[in-house]
C-alpha cells in the first residue's frame, strides 16, 4: 500500500535545516544489539579489504538488481496537496545513469544515526546540486514498518522495500563488512565496485566533497573506462 504524508510537519525533503557543518558526528557506531562497537575510521579501508579492480558482478548484468531486487522505494509529491507518498519503481530505472552509488545502513533507534543521517542528507543534496549523479539506497535496521516510515520522512534517497530488507540486509551487511550502524559504502554507479567501506568518515573529513566520490589511486582506476571495461569482461568470462 501507498503511504501518504504530510509535507508541513518537521520533515521537507527539499532541503535540510541543520548543516553539514554545524551537525556534531558521534564517532562510535552502534552495533545491531545497541551497543557501542569501534569508530568506522578504525575499520580497514575499502582497499585492503575488498578488491576494487574486480567488478562484483558478471559484466553485461545490472548489479543493483542483483543487490536490492527490483524495485525500490522512493518518495513522491501528490498533485495539488501538502502530501507525499512512498512509491515503488523498478530499481533499473531508479539508478540508471548514476554515477556514484552509496548504501547507507542505519535505523532509528541508533544515536549515531540520528545524528549522521541529517549530515549525510545535506551532503547528499549539495553532491546532486553540482551534478554529481550521486544516489544513496538506505538498508533499514529498524524493527517494525511503523519506525520504518517514521525514520524514512528524514530522508531524501531512496530504500529497500520492507518485504525484502532482511534478506537483503543480510547479504550485504556480509558483503560489505558492516561491523556496526551507521555504515555507509560509496560504490561505482557503473560496475559497482566498491570506492570505500569508510562514506561515514569521508564525509567528516571531506564535507564539501572535494574529493569525492574517494576513488581509490590505483594504476587500474588511471586507466580509461573502455580499457576498464574490456578487462572486467575478461574476467568475468
Amino acid at each position: 500500500d501507498l503511504i501518504n504524508l504530510d509535507t508541513d510537519s518537521d520533515v521537507n525533503h527539499s532541503e535540510n535545516a541543520i548543516e553539514l557543518e554545524e551537525t556534531i558526528l558521534d564517532s562510535s557506531e552502534t552495533d545491531v544489539d545497541g551497543d557501542s562497537v569501534v569508530s568506522s575510521s578504525d575499520e580497514t579501508s575499502a582497499y585492503d579489504e575488498i578488491e576494487t579492480t574486480e567488478s562484483a558482478y558478471i559484466y553485461g548484468t545490472n548489479p543493483w538488481v542483483d543487490m536490492f531486487g527490483d524495485t525500490l522505494y522512493r518518495w513522491e509529491m501528490l498533485p495539488k496537496t501538502n502530501e507525499q507518498e512512498i512509491v515503488a519503481e523498478k530499481t533499473s530505472d531508479l539508478l540508471a545513469g548514476k554515477k556514484t552509488i552509496g548504501i547507507y545502513f542505519s535505523a532509528s533507534w541508533c544515536g549515531p544515526c540520528k545524528q549522521f543521517t541529517p549530515a549525510l542528507a545535506q551532503f547528499y543534496n549539495e553532491m546532486n546540486k553540482k551534478g554529481k549523479k550521486f544516489e544513496i539506497v538506505w538498508v533499514s535496521r529498524d524493527q517494525t514498518t511503523d519506525d520504518f516510515i517514521k525514520y524514512y520522512q528524514h530522508m531524501p534517497w531512496l530504500a529497500v522495500p520492507v518485504e525484502v530488507i532482511e534478506k537483503v540486509a543480510q547479504v550485504l551487511a556480509t558483503k560489505y563488512k558492516m561491523k556496526g550502524i551507521p555504515h555507509l559504502v560509496i560504490l561505482d554507479g557503473n560496475d559497482a565496485s566498491v570506492y570505500t567501506l569508510d562514506g561515514r568518515t569521508m564525509v567528516a573529513k571531506d564535507k564539501y566533497g572535494l574529493e569525492f566520490p574517494w576513488v581509490p589511486r590505483t594504476l587500474f582506476n588511471a586507466l580509461p573506462a573502455p580499457v576498464k571495461r574490456y578487462i572486467k569482461n575478461q574476467i568475468d568470462t
